[in-house]
């Protein structure tokens, strides 16, 4: 599981660093932030605060000249922490910092913490301001192979009734202060569709296939080879880090369904059953309650974990262990009052030899097969009419 503690780097102040720093782009830092190339420590420490001076208005009084607008990163950092988080938030609670400098797009990035926030710098966008639990969704999404490059590097903010927005270059994100969470501002409506799942789920596959036939534009976050408690580190969090430890930032809005798909991952977590059993269970029920709170109006179908027979099945072992996967999948549905899509035995009823790819996956020519049941099951499960017009 990643780590919960940022990958920083601090940039430090004195010696060697001061010397290599200053011969790059920035300059170098001062005790409030950088001063130009060339600069001694002398004019950088008189040029950390900008200062006032006073001048003779034309009727011959005294006037304070207007602040001078910021020149160096750090007083743009300072600046912009001042207009985002307010005097008492933008004290600032680190040194500048420079976390990510092996990372191949954000290597000049600096960043800064304060008590409202934090605010990222790149010499592309300049100063962004961003709340603390985004950045650290941010950076730690980052960290995931597959979900890297999601959102792109921070290109400006706004705030909007008391909300803090942050746009990178591939979304805009804010965060959920009632649920605990980063989102993102993609509204989603009736006619979409949340999906949570592993290789089962992609957007040719009979999930995604059924899910369009049904009439719903699918938004997916999945990866193969997890499921509600197996992780892929490096790679793929887990649906509860996902869900619930903010690795992804969930769509706003109400979706028409959320389709919360069933891994037969999980059931390997343990080699007691019964322990896995409860393992997987109660994340199951911490994680569709979260999805309740985060989207109330919309309903949740959880899918079963899909399988051949147990009778006809060549590993009678693999076949037994997703059976006990979809079991489980029923009983949080049950437990929690959700919808659900028992998928048992379909790859027996409704494929015919050599339709799968394995023991598990159907080949591409295949998912057509199952995506037609798929789609009639949902939309029964929805109350919706059989043709989806």
């Amino acid at each position: 599981m990643p780590s919960s503690k940022s990958p920083i780097v601090k940039v430090s102040l004195t010696g060697a660093v001061l010397a290599a720093v200053a011969a790059g782009s920035f300059g170098v830092y001062s005790a409030g932030g950088f001063t130009a190339p060339g600069s001694t420590a002398v004019t950088a420490a008189a040029s950390a605060e900008p200062t006032q001076s006073v001048q003779k208005s034309p009727s011959g009084s005294l006037s304070p000249e207007p602040t001078p607008e910021p020149t160096s990163p750090a007083q743009k950092m300072e600046r912009t922490a001042q207009k985002a988080f307010g005097k008492e938030g933008a004290q600032a609670t680190s040194e500048i910092q420079a976390p990510f400098s092996t990372s191949a797009d954000a290597a000049d990035m600096l960043v800064q913490h304060f008590k409202g926030g934090v605010v990222m710098y790149t010499p592309k966008y300049g100063p962004v301001a961003v709340k603390s639990g985004v950045y650290e969704h941010w950076w730690k999404q980052r960290g995931y192979s597959n979900f890297a490059g999601w959102e792109g590097l921070p290109v400006s903010w706004r705030s909007e009734k008391g909300v803090l927005y942050t746009k990178f270059e591939k979304a805009e994100l804010y965060w959920d202060k009632a649920n605990g969470l980063p989102r993102n501002t993609n509204v989603l409506g009736a006619k979409d569709a949340l999906v949570i799942g592993d290789s089962q789920v992609t957007a040719t596959s009979w999930v995604g296939l059924g899910l369009k036939q049904a009439g719903f534009v699918p938004y997916m976050f999945r990866c193969g080879g997890i499921g509600f408690v197996t992780a892929r580190d490096g790679v793929c969090p887990s649906y509860y880090q996902g869900v619930m430890g903010g690795r992804w930032a969930l769509p706003s809005g109400n979706p028409g369904v959320i389709y919360l798909d069933a891994s037969g991952n999980d059931i390997y977590i343990h080699e007691d059953e019964t322990k896995a059993r409860e393992h997987v269970n109660a994340h199951q029920t911490q994680v569709i309650e979260q999805l309740r709170r985060m989207y109330p109006s919309s309903k949740i179908v959880f899918g079963g974990v899909v399988s051949i027979s147990e009778a006809a099945a060549t590993d009678k072992q693999v076949a037994h262990k997703r059976h006990v996967a979809n079991e489980v999948a029923r009983q949080g549905a049950r437990e929690t009052g959700v919808l659900f899509m028992d998928t048992a035995d379909w790859q027996t009823i409704y494929l015919a030899e050599g339709d799968m790819a394995d023991g598990v996956h159907l080949k591409d020519e295949a998912q057509y097969k199952l995506a037609a049941p798929f789609k009639a099951r949902l939309r029964e499960l929805l109350d919706l009419p059989k043709s989806a017009a």
